[in-house]
């Protein structure tokens, strides 16, 4: 895509186009969300190998399940170390560990605008042993067309974790303080603005593109290189590269703190504890609370809904802001 929140997801591949996905749909999907599979808007996803699928290439399919899981299972986090995918995916690792009796390991897989990792999940076999830690960009990425799978397709959402609000920020060589002087700024010189994001179709640029829409104003996006992560968008506009972007209030917090970066505003409706004097932007439990999420309670059915209207959703703001999908 061309031109102009973090929520995260995790789910399981399916046997799809040759691409097979970790997780089941219907009865398995049910009992893997329940054995602790997970969706970060965080998602936890897996491939989505039919019930019959899986079980055919199980030697013994009634232990299969009941028995799940007998060895190690890989998350797979497509966004890089120390950020809040990567930070929940860990913490989520350590307690299923605990509660399965196996070893839950974490692996940053990043690159191709946060399609790696899901590129690589849905290669993997549909037997739960491999999940996927995303944001909503795993329903986002729905309108990309040189995909190597099928982010709708291709995975079984499984549970949603946590909906985690982003902060919309500017360096200070931008000039600007507020919302509404960012705004000012971007209508004197229409198309002259740059924003950055951590790729095409993920939550950091969708986020953007919607801002931009509802304030009426045009701004040119800057793709990130292959290997770019949020900390790399950060440092972009410390740096003044880009003029302004979204991102998690935990990764940006430590530059706004310190006056590198300037806070405009944060995507929920209340303040941020976070960032208590940062006011949001109106007009668009423990552990979580701690790292700026707010649980997402949802039923495996309701989450796949979920991810289904946000995909849907993400179409209508392509088209508005004359997006062409790679």
């Amino acid at each position: 895509m061309r031109n102009k929140r973090v929520e995260k997801a995790v789910g399981l591949p399916r046997k799809s186009s040759g691409y097979p996905v970790v997780g089941r749909r219907g009865e398995e999907a049910h009992e893997a969300g329940h054995s602790g599979n997970l969706f970060l808007s965080l998602l936890l996803v897996g491939c989505a190998g039919t019930h019959e699928s899986t079980m055919t290439n199980a030697t013994n399919p009634a232990a299969s399940v009941q028995d799940y899981p007998c060895r190690m299972v890989r998350i797979v986090e497509p966004f890089g170390a120390g950020g809040g995918p990567d930070l929940l995916a860990r913490a989520i690792a350590t307690q299923l560990s605990k509660l399965w009796g196996q070893p839950v390991t974490v692996q940053n897989v990043t690159g191709a605008g946060a399609t790696a990792g899901p590129a690589q999940v849905a290669k993997s076999a549909a037997d739960g042993y491999t999940l996927l830690i995303n944001t909503s960009a795993q329903a986002y990425s729905s309108v990309l067309k040189n995909l190597a799978y099928d982010p709708l397709k291709d995975f079984v959402p499984v549970i949603p974790l946590t909906s985690q609000p982003y902060v919309l920020v500017a360096g200070k060589s931008a000039g600007v303080t507020t919302i509404r002087e960012l705004i000012a700024a971007a209508r004197a010189k229409p198309g002259e603005l740059r924003f950055g994001s951590t790729g095409i179709g993920t939550g950091t640029h969708v986020g953007v593109e919607r801002f931009n829409q509802t304030a009426g104003i045009e701004a040119l996006h800057v793709p990130p290189l292959p290997t770019d992560s949020n900390a790399n968008m950060i440092a972009n506009v410390i740096a003044g590269r880009i003029t302004y972007c979204m991102a998690p209030i935990s990764l940006a917090r430590p530059a706004i703190q310190d006056g590198r970066l300037v806070a405009l505003g944060v995507t929920t409706a209340r303040r941020s504890t976070l960032v208590p004097d940062v006011p949001t932007i109106a007009h668009l439990r423990d552990w979580v609370a701690k790292h700026g999420g707010e649980p997402m309670i949802m039923t495996q059915p309701e989450f796949a809904r979920f991810v289904l209207s946000e995909s849907e959703s993400v179409v209508q703001i392509v088209k508005a802001a004359g997006i062409e999908p790679e």
